[in-house]
C-alpha cells in the first residue's frame, strides 16, 4: 500500500470551535438582573438624602428652652427643621438659595455628586441593553460590555470615597465670615469621633449669645450614599462575570477543530 491509494480518499473538514457556554459561565445571566437592580439604586440616590446631622443645644439656664436642630442633604435641596420647646418648623432650601448664602463650596460638591450618579445612571443603562444583546455571543459586544463596566465601577469608587472623605455641609465663604459673633464655641475641646462621612458624633461647651450651652452633634449618611455604596460591590460582581464569560467565549473562538476521514 503506497500513499496513492488514499488520493480523493483523504478529506479534511474545519470546523468552527464554538461551543456552547460552559455550566460555570451561565452565571452571566444574572448581569442584566444586577445592572437593573444598579439604574434603580441610582434613581433613588438622586432623589433620596445623603447626609443627615441632628445638633442639639442643651442650655444650662433652666429658664432658656432647649433647641434641636436637624439637618437633611440631598443632592438638590437641603431640609432644615427646628425643634424649640415643642414648636416644629422646617425649611427647604435648594442648591441655589445655599449658594447665596455662603454655601457655596458645598454646592459644588452636591453638583459634583449629582453630575457622577447621572453619568452612572447612563453608563449602566447602555451597559444593560449591551449585556442582554451579548447573549447572542456576539464577541465584540461583550467586550464593550465588560469594559463599560470597569469603568462604572471606577465611577462609583470615586464617587463613594470623593462623599466619604471630602463632603462638608458647611464649606463656603460663610466659613470665614465672622460677622456673627453671637455663638462662641470650644472647638479644642470637642469630645467625640466618628468614621469620615458615615457616622460621627462630638460634644463641645458654646457660649450662645451670652447663655452658655452644650452643644451635642450627630451626623451620618443617608440612603443615596447607601445605594451608590451598594453599587460597588454589584457592579463588581457583574464585572467579573462578564469578563469571565469574555475570556471563554474568545478562547472558544479562537480554536479551531480538524477532523480527517
Amino acid at each position: 500500500m503506497n500513499s496513492g491509494d488514499f488520493d480523493g480518499d483523504l478529506q479534511f473538514q474545519i470546523i468552527d470551535g464554538s461551543s456552547p457556554i460552559p455550566t460555570n459561565h451561565r452565571a452571566t445571566i444574572y448581569v442584566p438582573i444586577i445592572l437593573i437592580c444598579c439604574i434603580i439604586f441610582s434613581s433613588l440616590a438622586l432623589s433620596m438624602n445623603w447626609f443627615f446631622m441632628e445638633i442639639e443645644y442643651d442650655f444650662d439656664e433652666p429658664g432658656i428652652d432647649d433647641v434641636k436642630v436637624t439637618l437633611e442633604d440631598d443632592l438638590s435641596e437641603r431640609e432644615t427643621k427646628f425643634v424649640i420647646d415643642g414648636e416644629r418648623n422646617r425649611d427647604v432650601e435648594d442648591n441655589d438659595e445655599l449658594e447665596n448664602q455662603g454655601y457655596e463650596d458645598t454646592v459644588s460638591q452636591k453638583v459634583t455628586l449629582k453630575v457622577l450618579t447621572i453619568i452612572v445612571l447612563v453608563f449602566t443603562g447602555i451597559c444593560a441593553l449591551l449585556s442582554i444583546v451579548s447573549f447572542t455571543n456576539f464577541l465584540p459586544l461583550i467586550n464593550i460590555s465588560s469594559v463599560l463596566l470597569w469603568i462604572i465601577l471606577l465611577l462609583v469608587v470615586v464617587e463613594v470615597v470623593f462623599f466619604a472623605v471630602f463632603y462638608n455641609p458647611f464649606a463656603g465663604d460663610i466659613e470665614n465670615d465672622d460677622s456673627d459673633t453671637d455663638v462662641e464655641c470650644e472647638d479644642e475641646d470637642v469630645e467625640g469621633g466618628g468614621t469620615l462621612n458615615i457616622y460621627g458624633e462630638g460634644s463641645t461647651e458654646c457660649t450662645i449669645m451670652g447663655e452658655e450651652a452644650t452643644v451635642t452633634v450627630q451626623y451620618n449618611a443617608s440612603g443615596g450614599f447607601w445605594f451608590m455604596a451598594l453599587q460597588v460591590v454589584l457592579i463588581l460582581i457583574a464585572a467579573i462575570f462578564s469578563t469571565a464569560h469574555t475570556r471563554s467565549l474568545s478562547k472558544n473562538q479562537s480554536t479551531t477543530k480538524i477532523h480527517m476521514f
